[in-house]
């Protein structure tokens, strides 16, 4: 059973796999030799940055490590967080206009989690612009519903969440 202490998690439990029969509640990351990847770009193509200078700068990495540490180090036989160490290699600093737009819909992907973490629920039609534009893939929506990974709550997008979703909507006005 996942633990409610996961809220702060941001993302489903149900979309990580357990790990030796243990619920995984959240993924991390580190990236190393990043500074090494970009310093060998600059080198080539040098560029002075400025305090407060927004930079974009696009990574390619290697997974070198991953392994499964408890979300709380006080219950080591409890829920894990599985942990990424990824090695950069080329790296470039490339113009807003070409990372803007993703990182703008990861921003609105981020405050609503946090938000339906809190239990903060909008009104239809008050969201943000762009809230929910995410590119729902309706057939791998429908295999999770089929593998049970929707039981933690019903996901918009999938039809039989939704079905579901009616069906109690219905009963709860008769």
């Amino acid at each position: 059973m996942v633990s409610t202490e996961a809220a702060d998690a941001l993302i489903p439990p149900a979309r990580l796999q357990p790990f030796d029969g243990r619920d995984v509640l959240r993924t991390s990351i580190a990236i190393t030799r990043a500074g090494d990847g970009l310093s060998e770009a600059l080198r080539i193509d040098p560029r002075e940055f400025h305090h407060g200078e927004v930079v974009h700068v696009v990574l390619e990495c290697v997974v070198t490590k991953v392994d499964f540490r408890p979300v709380d180090p006080k219950d080591p036989d409890g829920p894990l967080v599985r942990s990424h160490t990824l090695s950069a290699g080329t790296a470039t600093v490339v113009d807003a206009d070409l990372v803007s737009d993703h990182l703008a819909k990861q921003r609105d992907r981020i405050q609503k989690a946090r938000e339906e973490a809190a239990g903060i629920q909008r009104i239809p039609g008050t969201e943000p612009e762009g809230w929910g534009d995410d590119d729902v893939d309706v057939e791998e929506i429908g295999e999770e519903n089929a593998r049970g990974q929707h039981a933690i709550g019903l996901v918009p997008g999938c039809e039989a969440c939704e079905a579901e979703a009616a069906a109690e909507a219905e009963e709860n006005q008769a």
